[in-house]
């Protein structure tokens, strides 16, 4: 049997200080949630610089893999003056699982919120991956979660 335990890097990303996330984006947040990962809800909208990512592939794997057929995206990121409405929802990196974070959120990752599905149906070929990301320190009111959810994945 073949043993793989040597991995060579195939693509790398800017680490961000924090991910904004809309607030319909329940199934993601839920899967945040059950990995302990702190969300915490925007009380007051946020202005101000992000990375949006415009997405210019979509591909879907051709066979199901753990009961899911995995999504493939492919495209670039673009830094834009944007604002996050009040009900958004912030997930910081500076957090003992900011790095999980990253590997979930980020939308090229190949074991990520967009892969497995989490994100609907919402992703298509000229459209932007609903996440974005901050480079900087952000100073706004929010909600943390305590352990009980704020949200709850859609059945």
């Amino acid at each position: 049997m073949p043993i793989f335990d040597r991995f060579k890097i195939t693509r790398t990303a800017k680490f961000p200080a924090a991910y904004l996330i809309p607030s319909d984006q329940r199934d993601a947040l839920a899967l945040l949630n059950r990995h302990g990962i702190v969300v915490e809800r925007l009380l007051e909208g946020w202005r101000g610089e992000a990375d949006q990512f415009s997405i210019s592939s979509v591909n879907l794997a051709r066979g199901a893999f753990q009961g899911h057929r995995i999504v493939t995206l492919e495209g670039k990121f673009s830094s834009l003056s944007t604002s996050a409405e009040s009900g958004w929802y912030l997930v910081r990196t500076a957090q003992p699982l900011g790095v999980l974070a990253f590997h979930l959120l980020e939308p090229e990752s190949l074991d990520g919120v967009s892969a497995w599905g989490f994100l609907g149906k919402s992703l298509a070929v000229g459209q932007t991956y609903p996440i974005l990301k901050v480079f900087e320190q952000m100073h706004v009111a929010t909600e943390r979660n305590s352990g009980t959810s704020l949200y709850t994945a859609t059945p």
